[in-house]
């Protein structure tokens, strides 16, 4: 009679004492899910089928499940083998629940399972099994002596190992650390400053300094140091300084000093009386012109932008070198001290200096590059003119193009409109001035470009990406340095949205345009909703966000992660993003009280799903003072607040209209309420267009339907609609 066998194709093999589950049982289905210890591997007896008229021989292994003991025969197509992390967490219960009665021959099964184990520290840390172990061998010291002594060399080893693995893996931190201080010294000392911009004095006999001039107007830090302190430079100047251009006689280059009492003079010449009176007294004029311009230190906090306003505007116009420092200071100072000097009206005097002063309008225009300013900003202090008066007639090639560049920055900001746009008033009737006797002291009278602009046109609030000038590099922090230039700029204006994806650094990492409007938009609403959520009462519960999860997780995953713990969650929330359905790496967990949500912080935070290191923490409301006391269903307290989303409607409004509607029609139509173009209603579209055009309003409102059911599910676990 032939014999057929059904296990050739099943390749999968399973060693002795490996822990599997059972899967996919058709008859005996009570049996599926259980966990089990491979026993061994077996050809069952020959069984005969009568419809088939052949003798089948059955291969498999027998299973001893781990709840009942029993043991029972299941081919290998039916076993899955369990992941290392949580075979090793069910050994560390069996030893834990082990009260004395399992025979010690199992014991040593299970503990030679758990030395064949590779354990790594992820592991150790993870599972705690050394603590288990520990334990186990001081209750049965007495009753199982050698099961005892084998834990205490399991200990013992994965101490060993531990520290070592520790001590690598610190090793390698600092070889890294090494690398890439290397690296960074050898870009930097790769980094060629480009001839006009490097500093013009002498150093040594080497010839001209290698360094960036980043003191106006001439040197770099150290030589503009060096001047200040000495009055003068150790090697000299360089043969082709600027002032050979000014002074083709060839005679002697006055002193910093000669140069500002000249500077002085001439503005005291062509102001009359004004200039006169606006002078201080020799005591405050020597005071300034003592202090080095590394004396003033960077702000550090709004509170010193204050400051630094007050002694912008209280220097006297002669001290030059203590400008310069006040310069310096602003331009190393932090973004958000710079928003504060720009609201105090820090740039209404940086446009009195471009005037004014000509020995600080180089650094001036440096600083206004960075400067976060908005138009109503430039509006306020009138320095547009300024700036295109320096572009079009200032007789130092540098302050012209330093103007230039930063025209067009605002430009590309969306402060400006084209040239083609506005309207200009021919110089033949513009009033005539003289033109000023040195670069270093314009005259009050000298003649601008006079512009006359049309209605401004309101500009949209956040530029799109493709107009938004780029960060500089030196300008982004290294946090950001991954990240597209224009993006940097955007986390860069907004520090409450670059804060809170510094929280989840997955993210962070694969930020896209699109990406960044979803997060602002919803962050905007949060932020437009705080009130309204601090004022529901009903809210119960305290929500507890789970970060740094794998694309494939699932609700059920983080559902399971907490009941693994022996608690129960009211609500688990995995926010997708709308097109891709992909997760965004977030997920949000309510539970029914603060004492459960601490429990759950401290016990699952650094652990792994899916070979991901997770982050959990409470979700606190950012700006507030989260209360630790009280009843946890209190609105305000932590692992809240409640929000309330709001209505796309009242959100945005989308106005289509087409270039040769006029501006009657399309606000006739916006009172109407009738956001379709005019040219829709007023042609006759074929059947084709009106076919793509159905199609296309379908797939927006299926969109828009989709996104607002997202946008509401993605912190259902802290909202109330």
């Amino acid at each position: 009679m032939p014999t057929i066998h059904l296990d050739d194709e099943d390749e999968t093999t399973l060693d002795v004492g490996w822990l599997v589950r059972i899967i996919g049982l058709e008859k005996a289905t009570e049996l599926n899910g259980q966990v089990g210890s491979v026993k061994r591997f077996v050809i069952e007896r020959q069984r005969y089928f009568f419809w088939i008229g052949h003798a089948v021989q059955m291969a498999g292994y027998e299973v001893e499940l781990l709840n009942t003991e029993d043991i029972k025969l299941i081919q290998a197509r039916n076993l899955e083998q369990l992941p290392i992390l949580e075979e090793v967490g069910i050994w560390c219960k069996l030893l834990e629940q082990s009260n004395g009665n399992a025979s010690e021959p199992l014991v040593l099964r299970q503990l030679e399972r758990l030395e064949e184990i590779n354990m790594t520290v992820e592991l150790l840390v993870q599972t705690k099994v050394g603590k288990a172990m520990n334990e186990f061998a001081k209750r049965v010291s007495n009753d199982k002596p050698t099961a005892a002594n084998k834990a205490r060399q399991l200990v013992a080893k994965w101490k060993v190992e531990y520290n070592r693995s520790k001590e690598d893996r610190k090793n390698q931190e600092k070889e890294a650390e090494k690398e890439a201080a290397a690296a960074e010294a050898k870009a930097k000392a790769t980094v060629k400053v480009p001839p006009e911009e490097r500093c013009l004095a002498r150093d040594s006999s080497k010839g001209q300094c290698k360094n960036r001039r980043h003191q106006p107007k001439f040197l770099c830090g150290l030589h503009q140091r060096i001047l200040d302190q000495n009055g003068q430079l150790e090697h000299g100047w360089i043969s082709e300084k600027p002032e050979a251009k000014a002074n083709p006689s060839g005679a002697a280059r006055p002193s910093p000093k000669a140069a500002a009492s000249a500077s002085t003079a001439a503005s005291v010449g062509a102001h009359g009386a004004h200039g006169v009176h606006g002078l201080r007294s020799d005591v405050a004029i020597r005071m300034h012109s003592n202090k080095s311009v590394t004396d003033v230190k960077p702000m550090e906090s709004p509170e010193d932008a204050v400051k630094l306003v007050e002694s912008m505007r209280s220097v006297p116009p002669e001290a030059i070198s203590f400008r310069l420092g006040l310069l310096v200071a602003l331009d190393t100072s932090p973004r958000h001290c710079m928003n504060s000097f720009v609201k105090n009206g820090g740039v209404e005097i940086l446009s009195k200096w471009l005037r004014k002063s000509a020995e600080v309008r180089f650094a001036c225009l440096m600083v206004l590059q960075k400067l976060p300013v908005t138009f109503a900003d430039l509006q306020k202090a009138d320095i547009l003119a300024t700036v295109q008066a320096i572009e079009n007639q200032d007789q130092e090639e540098g302050h012209r193009t330093n103007a230039a560049a930063l025209i067009e920055r605002w430009k590309g900001a969306g402060f400006l409109e084209p040239p083609s746009k506005r309207r200009r008033v021919e110089p033949s009737t513009a009033p005539q001035a003289q033109a000023p006797q040195a670069p270093q002291a314009p005259q009050a009278s000298q003649a601008w470009v006079t512009v006359v602009d049309e209605p401004v046109v309101a500009q949209p609030r956040t530029p799109p990406l493709e107009t938004l000038p780029p960060a500089r590099p030196e300008e982004i922090p290294d946090s950001l340095q991954a990240l597209d230039p224009r993006i940097a700029r955007v986390l860069m204006d907004r520090p409450g949205l670059h804060s809170f994806l510094q929280k989840h650094p997955d993210v962070l990492q694969n930020l896209n345009a699109d990406s960044l409007s979803f997060l602002q938009r919803n962050l905007r609403n949060v932020q437009r909703t705080r009130q309204e959520a601090q004022e529901t009462p009903e809210a119960a519960g305290v929500t507890v966000t789970v970060s740094g999860l794998a694309e494939k997780t699932t609700e059920q995953d983080v559902n399971q992660l907490v009941k693994d713990i022996q608690l129960e969650a009211m609500k688990v929330t995995l926010p997708r993003e709308s097109r891709r359905k992909r997760s965004c790496g977030t997920a949000f967990v309510l539970l029914p009280s603060l004492q459960d949500a601490q429990k759950v912080v401290e016990r699952l935070n650094g652990a792994r799903l899916h070979q991901k290191d997770l982050t959990v923490e409470l979700l606190e409301d950012r700006g507030t003072t989260m209360s630790t006391s009280g009843d946890p269903g209190d609105p305000g307290g932590v692992g809240r607040p409640r929000v309330k989303w709001k209505a796309d409607s009242e959100l945005w409004e989308v106005i289509v209209f087409s270039p040769e509607e006029s501006v009657a029609c399309l606000g006739q139509r916006i009172n109407n309420r009738d956001f379709q173009p005019a040219a829709a209603v007023s042609s006759q579209p074929s059947s084709s267009q009106q076919i793509h055009h159905s199609r296309f309003q379908a797939a927006r409102r299926a969109e828009e339907i989709m996104e607002s059911e997202q946008v509401r599910k993605a912190l259902a676990g802290a909202v109330e609609a």
